[in-house]
Formats: C-alpha cells, structure tokens, sequence
C-alpha cells in the first residue's frame, strides 16, 4: 500500500475528528488537508506526514541505525503509553523500575548460567515489553507533568 493508502485507511470516515484532534494538540489544519494525506500526491514534491516519517525512518536506518532502533522503540512505547491513558500510577515508576531489573537481572543470570537459549530469548522478549511498559509509563508521567 502506498502511505496515502494507508492513510485513508487509517482515517477512514473520521476526518472531522482528526482534525478536531490535532487541532486540540496544537496543529491548526482544515479538513481538506486531513483529506490530502489520504490522495495520491498530484506532484512529486507533496509529501504527507507518514510518507515523511518513513523517509526519516529509512534515512536513520541507512546513516545510524542506532538510531534507527531507539526511534522505533521509542514510537512503540508512546503508542503503550496512549493505549494505557492514564491507568498507569506515574508516581510508582521508580519502584516498577527498580523491581523489573531485579526480576529481569535473576532471570537472565539463571538463564545463562544454564546455557539455556529458549529461556535467554524468553526473558529478552519479556525483558522489551516491561521496559516498554516503563517508558509508557515515564511517557505518561511527562504527559500529566506539561499538563500541570
């Protein structure tokens, strides 16, 4: 699919709304231009805003991919942070912080002791979602911080 494509899936009916979303994050826009990230570019020089996050993504990729990775991870902890709004207490980070390492750090030692590769994957897997679960929540606790 191209990313006009996945746009208008993505927008489906509800262009309205999204503009009335981003423009109570800040971005003023009409509903014509929601509707212009959903068509097919007239000229090779418009852009819409996912197009241009996949360049900048590919481009990371290509220069930095360091980089490239930390953006992703990055972009799949805000996306926990928005799917948990605010069920998430920001106050006990440091504790839920502190507890995944520890669990993290017996488990993975105990795995590797034992040489056992099913069980170093399992826990590396299980190690990504919790902190990907602790940055939601740092994200969340940042959220509620500038909205303060």
């Amino acid at each position: 699919m191209h990313t006009h494509e996945v746009n208008r899936a993505a927008v489906g009916d509800s262009a309205k709304a999204v503009c009335a979303a981003l423009d109570h994050l800040g971005k003023r826009c009409s509903v014509r231009w929601v509707n212009l990230q959903c068509e097919a570019p007239v000229d090779v020089k418009r852009v819409n805003y996912y197009e241009a996050f996949l360049r900048w993504f590919e481009a990371l990729w290509l220069a930095r991919r360091e980089g490239a990775e930390f953006l992703f991870e990055d972009f799949c902890a805000r996306v926990e942070a928005l799917r948990a709004g605010d069920r998430h207490d920001p106050t006990d980070w440091y504790e839920q912080l502190a507890r995944c390492e520890e669990e993290h750090c017996q488990a993975i030692k105990a795995a590797i002791l034992n040489r056992d590769m099913a069980a170093i994957r399992r826990e590396l897997a299980e190690d990504i979602a919790a902190k990907r679960r602790l940055l939601a929540m740092h994200e969340a606790r940042a959220r509620s911080a500038r909205a303060a």
